[in-house]
């Protein structure tokens, strides 16, 4: 089945690499959009690594550079890309956050609780308007509740974390296979590998290029898959990431326990990386030696109103934040102190920006796009399966230029 299935993958580029853009009728209404998501996939990886599938497709299509919210970490990403909402309004400020409305923390779960998640995902209202959707291990899916709620869902641990990849695909073709009344017009797909690889050995690791290819391969298989049952050219593909990576040189791991009284905080220190969060006990207010290096405390009135990440209830009272390359542990964290990749830092450095890519009906070729923010996902998706969106902090407007037809508002073609 492996050399089936490699076999596969090969004629699948080939097919992409012979045939041409115009084979695919931009004018056509999508009847499925398919959302990738990649973690850890950088804006320049098809630059930097050899991604014949995922090249093919972008020349089909258009790819993009695009720009996640602060802090450039996995889940306040994917959830602004679902939600088109910066963290101020969607709920997921960090990784890890602490709620004092419920005294409860985001890391001891459980992650299906709708309360942490706010604002409406892409499928919520794609399910509202009549639609059905496949939320395949999407961050958050799990927690929408009531009308909503995905047809099809799985969440990812731990079925989903063990599943091949290729037998992800095969579970959205079979899905795409059904009766019209039981195919969902959304799927979704998602896979850690990229940044897994990129944590533990290095942006520009051989193990992450390993991980590239697995990905790029998938990638292709899905076409083939596409192209078997005849969906390839009445299908959307958008894929997406949610931030870059860098790496982090030996040394640059910095150890917090000595800086800060963690016994005067009323959590644990949040988070390692980039950015800890604190709350300290009434009456401390925490500060660092005058020596520290590559370190600053940030007061949450003093973040950046770029970042989008101050005003809610959930942001810390103090941020600590290193400077890129740098990364913040306490020490009873192996895991923290053993990494080589890192991400979360400033949205606007490029190597924190995600890579984007649409192709398929509705979307023209050749055209170029100008970087921009991730929560204008969400009104692209809309657009594809059109359905009315609901207010965002994004906006379509992004888009206009190689979008078929051209939406509302976009006026006049330049």
């Amino acid at each position: 089945m492996r050399i089936i299935s490699l076999i596969v993958v090969l004629v699948s580029s080939a097919m992409l690499a012979t045939s041409p853009a115009a084979a695919r009728d931009a004018h056509a209404k999508p009847k499925a959009v398919i959302l990738i998501g990649i973690d850890g996939f950088r804006w320049d990886i098809p630059d930097r690594f050899h991604t014949p599938n995922i090249d093919m497709l972008a020349r089909s299509g258009v790819r993009a550079e695009m720009i996640p919210v602060w802090p450039s970490l996995t889940y306040p990403n994917f959830w602004a890309i679902a939600t088109g909402l910066y963290p101020d309004h969607n709920g997921i400020v960090a990784n890890e956050m602490f709620d004092p409305a419920t005294g409860r923390s985001f890391r001891d779960g459980p992650f299906n609780d709708s309360r942490w998640w706010r604002g409406e995902p892409i499928w919520a209202t794609l399910e509202k308007q009549g639609g059905k959707t496949a939320i395949l291990s999407w961050l958050g899916s799990e927690a929408t509740q009531g009308e909503g709620r995905p047809t099809y869902g799985m969440s990812y641990d731990p079925f989903y974390a063990r599943m091949p990849l290729n037998a992800r695909v095969d579970t959205v073709i079979d899905l795409l296979t059904r009766g019209d009344d039981k195919r969902p017009a959304l799927l979704t797909i998602y896979t850690p590998l990229v940044d897994d690889a990129e944590h533990a050995h290095g942006a520009e690791s051989n193990e992450t290029r390993d991980a590239v290819t697995q990905v790029d391969a998938m990638v292709g298989y899905l076409v083939a898959r596409l192209k078997e049952i005849g969906a390839f050219d009445t299908t959307a593909i958008v894929i997406v990431a949610d931030h870059g990576h860098m790496d982090v040189p030996a040394g640059h791991n910095i150890n917090v326990d000595d800086l800060v009284d963690l016994n005067r905080l009323n959590r644990v220190a949040l988070g390692s990386g980039p950015a800890m969060a604190l709350w300290p006990q009434h009456g401390y207010v925490p500060t660092l030696p005058r020596d520290t290096d590559h370190l600053r405390m940030v007061a949450k009135g003093d973040l950046p109103k770029r970042f989008h990440n101050s005003t809610s209830d959930r942001a810390p009272p103090f941020l600590l934040v290193a400077d890129p390359g740098y990364v913040l542990c306490v020490r009873s964290d192996l895991r923290c102190n053993a990494m080589r990749g890192m991400h979360g830092y400033d949205n606007a450095m490029q190597d924190m920006h995600a890579f984007f890519l649409a192709a398929g009906p509705g979307i023209t070729s050749g055209a170029e796009l100008n970087s921009f923010e991730n929560v204008d996902v969400y009104s692209l998706l809309s657009h594809l399966l059109r359905i009315k969106p609901v207010k965002t902090d994004g906006s379509i407007a992004s888009f206009c230029r190689v979008l078929i037809p051209r939406p509302d508002g976009c006026g006049a073609v330049r």
